[in-house]
């Protein structure tokens, strides 16, 4: 099945970062739901800073999806089709009353009052597992696909089932589709709650369960029709409305077996909670809190969690696993760090990050001797794993650019149009605050507190402040709006000293973007 990149990726692969067009590409021809096997399962993606690494990320998130999905619907259309359409395409067929496993004939006639779901036995619907290493970059990418939401191959968005798996997440956005979150929420229903509910779903349950039995009535007649008429000698026009009829009628049906199934497992997770209630039941809490967290991560299509999370026993519950996984930051852990997530069965596996940057923390110097630091991204690529770089940067000036392109990408980086197009600040012309200045202070002096490793430098922090001074009285003689500046260390003791020097609290910047930034660098 050729692969359908939404326009949207289609634009960005010719107009901005290319690199990032093909890697949409190449995730979603080669996803896991293909029936040709690559011979490397692992897709290397390296993004630079400013390169759009999290656009990108979520561009292949979408069309993973989007093609995954493609694959199912087609699958899953064929299985709904009644056996009389087979039999009409069939000219050796001998009864209509022969019914082929895993057809929608077969689960409607095993079909009994338990909570039967329909789809699994049909067709399991393809899932993807979403890691990093921290919760903030899990947390950053799930942001981005609630926020923005996916785009089908009609430009129009739609929003996939997603799931947080992880009590230390903290933002707002994850907390609403967070599974512990969820669980507790329905562990705080009443009795009148859960019994109302249930009656409600199911009514509507016995409702769907009619409108399927009614398609599958229509569809068999339409398809006994077609097959008494044949196709011999009959107006093309006929023939594409018959067949455009059936399409439709499938598609309905599929729409009604879905929301069918998401009743069921609704009502199932308030069978958990009505044994609470039910006098002489064996309720167990904490069973019923893993019981139900289990079911919101067994039924979203994406899941979110950390590296560290996706150990937990939660995972190893889970009735199907993940076709896919997507690990961002790969760079930032160890091997053994990316085991857990690849141990849950997935055909393929998306690893983006960039070795360039942050390495994984080893406190170790006889590991780090040993190579425990690597990355399985950076032994991947040692060992010849192709590895699409994102190549177009969008957030430095040129000539901020220029050295760390030279010096650790071979001069691979370019700019993009937006950042060669802007004009040149009128603060540029002063010798102090071109856009690229190293400051030598040479009076400055390191000294850390008694039983500390970190390290501060007092005439550093004041000439931080000065800077800044000389920057904004620049500014105002220049009439220039407000500009964001941004002050940068690497020890916690100079961070405690610049917060003295400047009399305010200066907020950690990682992944943030300042339109000037100062690097307190202490030992250099």
């Amino acid at each position: 099945m050729t692969a359908l990149i939404p326009l949207d990726f289609q634009r960005t692969s010719a107009t901005s970062n290319p690199t990032g067009g093909y890697a949409y590409s190449r995730a979603g021809t080669s996803n896991g739901a293909t029936k040709k096997q690559d011979p490397w399962p692992f897709t290397l993606v390296q993004g630079p800073p400013g390169t759009g690494k999290t656009h990108t990320v979520w561009g292949m998130l979408n069309v993973i999806h989007l093609v995954q999905y493609q694959h199912y619907y087609t699958a899953l259309l064929k299985k709904l089709a009644p056996e009389t359409y087979k039999q009409a395409n069939n000219e050796n067929s001998s009864s209509l009353d022969n019914v082929a496993v895993g057809s929608i004939d077969e689960v409607l006639q095993s079909m009994d009052q338990n909570l039967f779901r329909t789809l699994p036995k049909l067709c399991p619907k393809p899932r993807m597992l979403v890691c990093a290493p921290s919760n903030a970059a899990t947390d950053e990418l799930l942001a981005r696909v609630l926020d923005r939401g996916f785009i089908d191959g009609e430009m129009k968005v739609y929003r996939p089932d997603v799931a947080r798996v992880g009590v230390d997440s903290q933002s707002r956005a994850a907390q609403a589709v967070s599974v512990e979150r969820r669980t507790e929420q329905l562990l705080m229903k009443s009795r009148d709650e859960v019994h109302g509910w249930m009656h409600s779903l199911r009514m509507r349950e016995n409702q769907l369960a009619q409108q399927i039995a009614c398609l599958h009535r229509e569809l068999n007649v339409a398809a006994l029709s077609g097959r008494a008429q044949g196709s011999v000698g009959v107006d093309p026009d006929v023939l594409m409305a018959r067949d455009q009829n059936r399409d439709a009628l499938l598609q309905n049906l599929a729409a009604v077996v879905e929301n069918k199934d998401k009743i069921l497992v609704e009502m199932s997770r308030l069978l958990i909670l009505e044994g609470r209630f039910r006098a002489g039941a064996n309720f167990n809490l904490e069973d019923a809190r893993a019981n139900l967290e289990v079911s919101f991560a067994n039924e979203a299509k994406i899941v979110f969690t950390t590296e560290s999370s996706s150990g937990r026993k939660l995972f190893s519950r889970l009735t199907h696993g993940f076709d896919m996984v997507v690990i961002d930051e790969a760079a930032q852990a160890s091997e053994v760090a990316v085991l857990p997530p690849l141990s849950l069965g997935a055909a393929r596996c998306v690893l983006i990050g960039d070795p360039q940057q942050l390495p994984a923390t080893v406190i170790s110097k006889a590991a780090g001797t040993l190579l425990y630091s690597r990355s399985l991204f950076e032994r991947f690529q040692q060992a010849g794993c192709p590895t699409m770089l994102l190549c177009v940067q969008y957030r430095m000036h040129p000539h901020i650019r220029d050295f760390p392109s030279r010096y650790f990408y071979q001069g691979r980086l370019t700019d993009s149009e937006s950042v060669v197009n802007l004009p040149d600040e009128l603060y540029y012309k002063d010798s102090l605050l071109r856009p690229y200045v190293f400051y030598d202070i040479t009076c400055g002096r390191e000294s850390h507190c008694r039983g500390s490793v970190s390290f501060q430098n007092t005439q550093e922090a004041q000439f931080c402040v000065r800077l800044f001074e000389h920057l904004q009285r620049t500014v105002k003689s220049n009439r220039i709006g407000k500009v964001s500046v941004g002050i940068i260390t690497s020890y916690k003791l100079q961070l405690k000293c610049l917060q003295r020097e400047f009399k305010d609290v200066l907020n950690s910047d990682q992944g943030k973007d300042n339109y000037n930034v100062v690097c307190a660098c202490i030992q250099s």
